[in-house]
């Protein structure tokens, strides 16, 4: 009894021998004199020798040739329908799941207070103490502007100094005016000296204004 190579073998005519296809190939007859082994197409895979292509969903790419089925992205990837390879997310997106979906879904913005500078990462970094960042999906944080601070990592804004305050040069703090020195407003990008010629002066730490000396009284700040 005669009978034709059964899937996922080929054959080129009815007295040669059925060899297997090769990992990676697909044969899905078993009803003809001759049949070869078959590539899929890019973007599409067989699960096995003897299944016909199938295309790659979103978050899974196709592989090399040697295997079968479709290779799931890896984390700070993404993958549309139909891809050959796996992207990485772009600055400013992460995506930390096991495996990826596509592009619009996988890749998330970060917070706002958080950033990633670098393609292809699963976490988004958080924003040093006196660096803050108010959008989602940045790359950096900005510094708080003189006058202005914030004490916590991940920060949104930054507030600012009360009047007879300034920041510190980290901007992570404020300190009061020393002796001699005062800031009228909220947010000083600096103390401002007293005007000695004017006679005026502060014997106190975080003042927002300058005394006067009395007539006949001089200054020394």
């Amino acid at each position: 009894l005669c009978s034709f190579c059964p899937a996922g073998k080929a054959f080129s005519n009815s007295r040669s021998l059925c060899t297997s296809c090769i990992l990676g190939l697909y044969q899905e007859r078993n009803d003809r004199p001759s049949a070869a082994c078959k590539a899929c197409g890019d973007g599409f895979a067989a699960p096995n020798a003897t299944d016909i292509c199938r295309e790659c969903t979103a978050g899974k790419t196709q592989i090399p040739a040697t295997e079968y089925g479709c290779k799931a992205c890896g984390s700070g990837q993404f993958a549309a329908n139909n891809a050959t390879a796996c992207g990485d997310c772009p600055r400013g997106k992460v995506q930390g799941a096991a495996t990826a979906r596509e592009y619009e879904t996988a890749c998330t913005h970060c917070l706002s207070g958080l950033f990633q500078e670098h393609p292809g990462k699963s976490v988004c970094m958080n924003c040093k103490p006196g660096k803050y960042t108010s959008i989602k999906g940045s790359i950096s944080c900005a510094e708080c502007a003189p006058g202005q601070w914030a004490d916590s990592a991940a920060s949104v804004m930054c507030e600012k100094c009360s009047p007879g305050w300034s920041s510190h040069e980290d901007r992570t703090r404020c300190f009061q005016c020393p002796a001699g020195y005062h800031s009228k407003i909220s947010g000083s990008a600096e103390c401002e000296a007293c005007d000695t010629n004017q006679r005026q002066f502060t014997d106190a730490l975080g003042q927002v204004s300058c005394s006067v000396c009395p007539v006949g009284q001089e200054s020394s700040g």
